[in-house]
């Protein structure tokens, strides 16, 4: 494995940091770069390789509707284009696609045949699910509970459906993290156990 300390890793990071540092997470007081960085962490900390952790980095860039793939360098780029492209929720043009999309994408993840696609989109997910526990901690009120909850594409379905789909097929850490906190945001948004 190559480290965090890759030239690959290191541009994925720059331009990471170039094009997300500005932009907010809606209702975290984290921006879209803090998240991507924290995403890089936990697939390097899995084990993830620098083609990985570099999909990382860049993972939110065709859903947030970044413009044109950043020019890498590099022989991996193409391969990272398709991993970012495999975890991503293009932009909605409705909540009922966006919904329909997150099954499809829980669906396509859990069965690829390419480790990192499901390695990054764990990682996603599991720093998703974190920012929601935080929002749910921290914003409160009925609000916050109905943005969570939302059924059957709601991000507590998401989290536990994700967590449920990639079981045995990510590392048995990431994959207990990631099976802890969709519980705890099932049993903070549905008041229920897992």
């Amino acid at each position: 494995m190559s480290g965090p300390s890759s030239g690959l890793v290191a541009l994925a990071r720059s331009i990471a940091e170039v094009r997300l540092a500005g932009l907010p997470r809606a209702g975290i007081a984290r921006t879209a770069f803090d998240h991507a960085a924290a995403v890089a962490a936990t697939v390097a900390e899995a084990g993830g390789d620098e083609v990985s952790i570099a999909a990382a980095y860049l993972h939110d860039w065709f859903e947030l509707d970044l413009g044109d793939w950043p020019e890498l360098g590099s022989p991996d780029a193409d391969r990272i284009a398709r991993i970012v492209r495999a975890v991503s929720i293009e932009p909605p043009s409705a909540l009922r696609k966006w919904q329909r999309r997150r099954a499809e994408l829980i669906a396509a993840a859990a069965v690829s045949a390419d480790a990192a696609v499901r390695l990054v989109f764990a990682a996603e997910v599991l720093d998703t699910t974190k920012d929601y526990l935080r929002l749910a901690a921290t914003a409160g009120g009925p609000a916050a509970l109905r943005r969570l909850r939302g059924g059957e594409g709601g991000a507590a379905w998401f989290a536990e459906a994700a967590a449920e789909a990639l079981g045995g097929r990510i590392p048995a850490p990431l994959e207990a993290a990631l099976a802890a906190a969709a519980g705890e945001l099932v049993r903070v948004v549905e008041g229920r156990d897992r």
